[in-house]
């Protein structure tokens, strides 16, 4: 079960019943391992160095160059124990297109390396699973996708960890074209032409029909 939207309510409840509370709730949360996620710097090493990384749990995920997909560098779970979990995110905003490979090396059907959107479990892999690739469209607004290696109360297997490459985020760009207006000038042979200031442009090129 991924705890992390409950511990969030129960802070929030803690806030508003009564703010002296909250640090108390905090500490019971990090204690079973869900603490608040740092940023950690995983860009190169998930190719994707433009998006916002955080990991958290009991462990944070790591880069390293052994074990990968494309041959140069991958992320990596935490070094945990039984009933621990090592969780990494990262949020984008949609609409866009989102894929990763992973792979998983642990106890099969109990310990798992897990896929979330939004909270969502999409998908989860056990035991000595090769690279795979996981692709999901997402609409627009913001979204949260998730990685979290979780192990249950016994056993270790291989080498109990999972594995994050290749990350890609391919945003749907739809151009806006502002209403354009063209009118009479001072001037016989001119016209005046405007149209609103576009957010976040600096330059305009305009162009006109030879017809």
């Amino acid at each position: 079960t991924d705890y992390t939207e409950i511990r969030g309510v129960w802070i929030s409840a803690a806030q508003d019943l009564n703010p002296a509370w909250v640090a108390s709730v905090t500490q019971a949360w990090e204690a079973v391992g869900y603490g608040i996620d740092v940023v950690a710097d995983l860009g190169t090493a998930l190719n994707a160095p433009y998006l916002t990384w955080l990991t958290g749990g009991d462990a944070n995920w790591y880069g390293q160059s052994l074990i990968t997909h494309d041959g140069i560098a991958a992320a990596q779970s935490g070094l945990i124990g039984n009933d621990m979990n090592s969780r990494l995110s990262t949020t984008v905003t949609g609409p866009g297109t989102f894929s990763f490979w992973w792979k998983v090396w642990s106890e099969q059907n109990y310990d798992y390396l897990k896929f979330y959107l939004d909270g969502v479990l999409q998908s989860q892999i056990s035991g000595a699973s090769d690279w795979a690739k996981i692709s999901v469209a997402v609409g627009a607004g913001t979204h949260t996708f998730k990685w979290l290696y979780s192990k249950d109360a016994s056993v270790a297997y291989g080498l109990d960890a999972g594995w994050v490459d290749e990350v890609a985020w391919a945003p749907v760009w739809t151009p806006i074209v502002p209403a354009i207006s063209a009118t009479s000038g001072d001037f016989a042979d001119r016209i005046r032409v405007t149209w609103p200031a576009m957010n976040g442009a600096t330059s305009y090129r305009l162009y006109r029909s030879g017809t």
